[in-house]
């Protein structure tokens, strides 16, 4: 049995990375590089990318309004 993963995924998967590690090591947003890496490097349209980012944001955006909820 083969696996095979797409092209599309794995350079998903390393803008991710890449973004998420440099917005936190500058502190900066990822989106600052997310969004553009998107357009650039995935040729998604302006709205899209904005869109992916937006969804990528909120399981950040929960885990850290529980983790202050938690602390008071």
């Amino acid at each position: 049995m083969e696996f095979a993963i797409d092209d599309d995924i794995v350079t998903a998967l390393l803008i991710g990375l890449a973004s998420g590690s440099f917005g936190g090591l500058l502190g900066i947003g990822g989106g600052t590089l997310f969004v553009p890496a998107l357009l650039l490097i995935m040729g998604q349209e302006q709205h899209t990318a904005q869109g992916i980012s937006l969804v990528v944001i909120i399981p950040t955006a929960m885990s850290a309004t529980a983790a202050n909820l938690k602390r008071g």
